[in-house]
């Protein structure tokens, strides 16, 4: 898998997501992370375990499916 990280951030910079939704779905998924944690995984700051990125590449790719 890729990192996600990459993808979410490219999402926020081009206005296509907002952090908090990214989150919403990430939490709504199984993740843990709280909302500042979730944005220093998305800006590079923290460096999310391995469940943590599988969480996050769902969210990514729901978000994006829409």
């Amino acid at each position: 898998m890729n990192d996600p990280r990459q993808a979410a951030l490219e999402m926020v910079q081009q206005d296509r997501a907002s952090i908090e939704n990214l989150w919403l779905r990430y939490l709504a998924n199984g993740g843990n992370a709280g909302p500042l944690d979730f944005e220093a995984y998305i800006y590079g700051l923290l460096d999310p375990d391995e469940y943590d990125a599988l969480i996050l590449f769902w969210a990514v790719e729901e978000v994006s499916a829409r």
